[in-house]
């Protein structure tokens, strides 16, 4: 992966290739596929944790706020 300017990533054909096998291997259960901290992990969804707050915020206020 490398910067393209301060806010975009792209992808080289190296990332690309690794990110495709690493889905075929977890999609095809072929046990080759293998969890790579930092860059993968097979959870079910029960283990997905989400917060159960939600974001009450007034937009205009902080639009108005990055504005100024």
């Amino acid at each position: 992966m490398y910067l393209i300017n301060r806010r975009t990533k792209d992808f080289t054909e190296a990332d690309i290739v690794k990110i495709t096998e690493t889905y075929h291997h977890w999609h095809d259960k072929d046990d080759q596929y293998e969890d790579i901290p930092g860059f993968c992990k097979s959870v079910s969804l029960d283990e997905i944790d989400l917060p159960e707050d939600e974001d009450d915020f007034d937009f205009a206020e902080r639009f108005g706020k990055l504005k100024g």
